[in-house]
């Protein structure tokens, strides 16, 4: 499953949810990680999920592109 959405609120729970439902069922998700680089940690949900392959933007001489998202995920556990 390919999406081009996203946004930065990791705490959608019925978003979040639902992306480890169909993960869990493996369903192989990819998205895009967004447009608020340089900076570290800039990833949107739901590519800033552990099981989402995260996708960025390149330039024409194949770097990453200025804009394009970067860095680590922010992650919570679920609460119990």
């Amino acid at each position: 499953l390919n999406l081009s959405i996203g946004g930065p609120d990791f705490m959608d729970h019925p978003f979040v949810d639902k992306v480890w439902e169909l993960t869990a069922n493996n369903v192989i998700m990819v998205s895009a990680i967004g447009n608020d680089g340089p900076l570290y940690g800039t990833l949107n949900n739901p590519a800033d999920q552990m099981d989402v392959i995260g996708v960025g933007g390149i330039d024409f001489e194949d770097n990453i592109a200025r804009f394009s998202s970067r860095g680590m995920t922010t992650w919570h556990s679920p609460e119990a």
